[in-house]
């Protein structure tokens, strides 16, 4: 496919690379929650394809008792809540039927028991995809590995902050043909993992499926259209959905769905929707941002949406809502000659008035671009490309330089940067491996977590 170095908005998708957050009655930090996602969920990250075209960056029937976490062929259903003797790793599965069973349903006063963790061991050959954190310890990672039968997407989980690893069960449906490009390969097609808590988790990227037992089972939805992007604040799930009818078309009828974290009652919010498939939304601090046809809308909280004020003008550009604080941060993007320089724009007070940050535009190859704030003053970006090499880097004085860390060179750059919180930011590596990059000091020094 052609690169002319322009940005499509329809193609942005933000991700949340960080914990879940829960939207507090005071300005400032929202709680966190003992279990949740953001890539998870906290900070905002845009991760989109920025050619003539998240972020985090970026956006999708129930599988159980899986070795590995491979998805495969169907299987009689089962209840286990782990692999038999008998299942091989990266074979396991189990169907497609009942709904899982809602977190919501312990008393409120009571602990809620955290089911036995199903699944295996890591798939040899497994490569990360897309990454979520529930909390500094637990995080859920979306990938493929090599089984006997299509489709062999497979997620792993850690409870310790990364130093091991799990396979558990995944949605049997199928990853992009092509990890860079990000094309959904049918209509089923997952290419992101948001978790709002350790039990409540979406698979999406055309299709959308979603769990509520901490991916023992998961469950496809199929009256939603195709999930454009999709973030969670640890309360409410967002999902930016297009009616698209035939594969290679347009969608249309883009619009935004909410629904609470433990059940799966999404719900149009009445008077935001758009005429075409452009969509994209971010989380994070207890502020929620949605671009529909290039409107922007903003909420904080669980007050009402509020359109914003356009930050870009006719530059374009995603607008990442931080992990922590209130500041939202806009980049505006302009390509030339293979690359995307993007300058900084922040607003205080929810998108009434911006303010261009001064300083050299953030420069990246163009790619698949990913990019994300930990807060006013942490910023990082990211791209993957084949052909002019990705980067990755991070700015701690809010744009007004950037530098590239401490990481290695890869093939083809780092697919994926995402804010945990103020200062903590993961990375995945481009083209997809069996490591998961993060930093505890806002991008000085990072550390490699093998997947095995």
């Amino acid at each position: 496919m052609e690169r002319t170095g322009c940005f499509r908005p329809a193609l942005i998708r933000f991700s949340l690379a960080g914990r879940a957050v829960v939207a507090s009655d005071s300005c400032g930090v929202a709680p966190r929650r003992g279990d949740g996602s953001g890539t998870g969920r906290g900070a905002g990250s845009a991760v989109g394809r920025v050619r003539a075209v998240a972020p985090v960056v970026v956006i999708a029937v129930v599988l159980v008792g899986l070795t590995g976490a491979c998805s495969a062929g169907p299987r009689p259903a089962e209840r286990a809540a782990g692999p038999t003797a008998a299942q091989v790793p990266g074979t396991g599965t189990a169907p497609a039927g009942q709904p899982s069973p809602s977190s919501s349903s312990a008393p409120p006063t009571a602990a809620q028991p955290r089911p036995a963790l199903a699944g295996g061991p890591v798939p040899p050959g497994f490569r990360a995809w897309s990454v979520t954190f529930v909390s500094d310890r637990e995080a859920y990672l979306l990938g493929d590995a090599p089984c006997r039968r299509a489709p062999c997407t497979s997620v792993v989980r850690t409870l310790d902050g990364g130093r091991s690893w799990r396979g558990v069960p995944a949605p049997r449906a199928p990853l992009p043909a092509d990890p860079e490009f990000l094309a959904p390969s049918s209509p089923d097609a997952v290419r992101d993992i948001r978790f709002a808590t350790g039990q409540d988790g979406y698979a999406f990227g055309a299709g959308l499926w979603t769990t509520h037992d901490g991916a023992r089972s998961w469950r496809r939805l199929t009256n939603l259209g195709a999930v454009v992007d999709l973030a969670t604040d640890g309360r409410t799930v967002y999902a930016v959905a297009s009616d698209c009818t035939a594969a290679g078309r347009p969608c249309r009828g883009t619009r935004l769905l909410t629904s609470p974290v433990s059940t799966d009652a999404f719900r149009a919010v009445a008077g935001l929707a758009s005429g075409d498939g452009a969509g994209a939304v971010s989380t994070g601090g207890g502020t929620t941002v949605v671009t529909l046809n290039g409107a922007r809308y903003v909420r904080r909280g669980t007050a009402g949406w509020t359109r914003i004020a356009e930050p870009c003008q006719a530059l374009g550009g995603p607008v990442v809502a931080p992990a922590s604080g209130t500041t939202l941060t806009a980049y505006c993007t302009e390509g030339a000659a293979g690359s995307l320089f993007l300058t900084v724009r922040q607003t205080t007070d929810l998108g009434r008035h911006w303010v261009t940050i001064s300083g050299r535009p953030l420069q990246l190859p163009d790619g698949l671009v990913s990019l994300t704030a930990g807060s006013a003053s942490t910023l990082a970006g990211a791209s993957a490309s084949r052909d002019l090499r990705g980067r990755i880097s991070v700015s701690r004085d809010g744009g007004r330089t950037w530098a590239d860390p401490p990481l290695p060179h890869t093939a083809a750059g780092w697919r994926y940067v995402g804010a945990r919180s103020a200062t903590a930011l993961v990375a995945l590596p481009e083209p997809p491996a069996a490591v998961l990059w993060t930093s505890d000091d806002a991008g000085r020094t990072w550390t490699p977590h093998q997947i095995r």
